[in-house]
């Protein structure tokens, strides 16, 4: 059985296209990583650049809002409507221009000793439940005199449902919200004035879920992925792989005895968008290159091959017998001695063959 013969011409052709081809892909599939990583890297620069930025901006809010919740704690007004109700108007109007400037705080409520609610903003707030955070202002109203200002956090799907009833998915939402509390007191001459006392406190209620909205408004560029709090993720049903860019950034609260640490992620498909778009680009150009290349190779190989077919023919037809053939010129030099070797052995062939006959 004879095995397959290859064709030279064949041959010709791909070895044309490969050795063409093959530095060309190996260096370009090498820029490409290349390119890939520092597309990933800048990704991360860019996506960390923006949390930082966002992260400090609600960081503003929330110390903005901690230190106007000091100076209202500061008016008499508000100590005397804990204690009496005396300008519980008055209270309630600067609370009104506390609300309207701080949209992290769902709710102010002005709170006497006995846990009731004297004012709020909104007036609705007035209805809620404080069963969730009675047990921190038993322990500030405790205190007395003696009471500071204090930030925690507490988990009361209730109470949060409460306070963000416009929101549309509440099975979403995260039940934690950050609580701040600051004592009133009515002066600071305790020896003097015996109604110097604390009469009630100052709570804001702040939504974790409002502080995520805040941070996915001032990071448009990036996904909020999840938070952190005291290693423990609030957003469980979030998940991490390893297609995603992720960075992570604390986010400070006055007062809280830890941080939130935020956490955002991009997907690689999206941070590697440009270089996706490269590579087809790269695969359509490569794609057209290889068929000039094979158009190309198989004109150059055609044109070789020609001065070898008619080498083989004139082999033939010396195998024949036929030495009389005038002497064939070829383009390449191996050719030309091949074809000036078998002319001068035809031209002794037909001389011996001429002596033999005389």
């Amino acid at each position: 059985m004879t095995s397959k013969k290859w064709s030279l011409k064949s041959l010709l052709i791909v070895q044309f296209v490969l050795c063409a081809m093959i530095p060309s892909l190996v260096l370009s599939s090498l820029l490409i990583m290349e390119f890939r990583t520092i597309q990933t890297e800048e990704q991360i620069i860019k996506q960390r650049a923006q949390t930082e930025k966002a992260i400090l901006q609600v960081e503003f809010e929330l110390e903005k809002l901690s230190l106007q919740l000091q100076q209202l704690s500061a008016d008499s007004n508000a100590a005397l409507a804990a204690s009496s109700g005396i300008f519980a108007q008055n209270a309630r109007n600067k609370m009104v221009q506390v609300a309207n400037q701080h949209s992290l705080a769902k709710a102010l409520l002005l709170v006497d000793t006995r846990s009731w609610v004297v004012e709020a903003v909104p007036i609705d707030a007035m209805l809620l439940s404080l069963a969730p955070i009675s047990t921190q202002l038993t322990t500030l109203f405790l205190q007395d005199y003696a009471a500071t200002q204090s930030t925690y956090l507490v988990a009361s799907k209730e109470l949060t449902e409460s306070l963000l009833t416009s929101d549309s998915d509440q099975h979403q939402q995260m039940p934690e919200l950050i609580v701040m509390q600051v004592p009133l007191k009515l002066s600071d001459t305790t020896t003097i004035d015996p109604r110097s006392k604390l009469t009630g406190a100052i709570v804001a209620l702040l939504p974790v879920e409002s502080i995520k909205a805040l941070l996915e408004k001032y990071s448009p560029d990036a996904t909020l992925h999840n938070i952190y709090w005291q290693q423990q993720a609030l957003l469980p049903n979030y998940s991490v792989d390893d297609e995603m860019v992720i960075t992570v950034a604390p986010l400070a609260v006055p007062g809280l005895n830890a941080r939130l640490n935020i956490e955002f992620a991009t997907s690689k498909a999206t941070a590697l968008n440009a270089i996706t778009v490269l590579t087809y680009r790269f695969a359509v150009i490569t794609a057209l290159f290889l068929g000039l290349l094979l158009f190309v190779g198989w004109f150059f190989v055609r044109l070789e091959m020609k001065p070898i077919t008619a080498l083989s023919k004139l082999v033939e037809r010396y195998a024949e017998g036929n030495l009389q053939q005038s002497r064939q010129y070829f383009p390449f030099t191996e050719f030309e001695q091949i074809a000036a070797v078998l002319h001068t052995m035809s031209v002794k062939l037909h001389e011996h063959q001429e002596l033999l006959n005389n």
